[in-house]
């Protein structure tokens, strides 16, 4: 396997194992098909919208802020799905601390009790560090690589929230 996709792969391990220490989950995640084409197009978006930005590179405070804006993103598609209605993301609050969209109060005291956002982006920088820039595979691909797994935990972590109302 090329050093590039074992990149990858501890970026995974990396965001799961941080995952399953903080106990949000113990065997798999839910997924949810519905939920996986939603991942898709905001990961799409949140691509686009970080070339127009032209954002190669993120101090850290600014990473912090993704990591929030990428947990509430999944939270809040989440309750649309649930709903039954499309979710419209915003990205004009990227980069911003605080991002309150999520419809379900219930998912949103799950967020913020677990503060899902905050130990995915710990456990990247853990990983990474200052040598971000030093992987061997894409800097950009491996930051985005750590945030869909933050998308998915938190996913998974909201639907266990709406099962539990």
């Amino acid at each position: 396997m090329p050093e590039e996709s074992q990149e990858y792969l501890k970026v995974a391990r990396i965001m799961t194992d941080a995952a399953r220490e903080a106990e949000f989950f113990n065997g798999t995640l839910e997924v949810i098909p519905e939920i996986c084409e939603i991942e898709k197009r905001f990961f799409i978006a949140l691509i686009l919208e970080l070339k127009r930005l032209d954002r190669d590179e993120l101090a850290q405070d600014q990473l912090s802020c993704l990591f929030n804006f990428v947990s509430v993103s999944a939270a809040s598609a989440v309750c649309e799905w649930s709903c039954g209605t499309e979710p419209d993301f915003n990205f004009d609050c990227i980069f911003s601390a605080e991002d309150d969209i999520i419809s379900s109060e219930t998912v949103l005291l799950q967020l913020r009790r677990t503060e899902v956002a905050n130990v995915m982006a710990d456990a990247f920088f853990a990983g990474f560090g200052d040598n971000r820039n030093d992987v061997e595979a894409d800097p950009l691909l491996t930051l985005l690589e750590a945030l869909k797994w933050n998308w998915r935990i938190t996913a998974h972590l909201a639907l266990g929230a709406m099962e539990s109302q």
